[in-house]
């Protein structure tokens, strides 16, 4: 059972580069929607970039999320 549920507010675990944009723990982001492959869940994720423009970075791993 995944822990996040889309619409769930998340923050990333690690610092990563995104089509060129980093992306930070501090970057707002929220699970758009929840990928069950097996044993681990996996999800597609909105954060917005420093001018307020929405990415979506898909299958994140459940270790790489946490509360916002």
């Amino acid at each position: 059972m995944s822990r996040f549920r889309a619409g769930d507010a998340v923050t990333f675990a690690r610092v990563f580069l995104h089509k060129g944009i980093f992306v930070t723990s501090r970057t707002p982001a929220t699970v758009q929607a929840v990928r069950e492959p097996g044993a681990e869940s996996e999800y597609d994720v909105v954060f917005l970039d420093a001018e307020g423009n929405p990415h979506v970075v898909e299958r994140v791993r459940e270790e790489d999320l946490a509360k916002a």
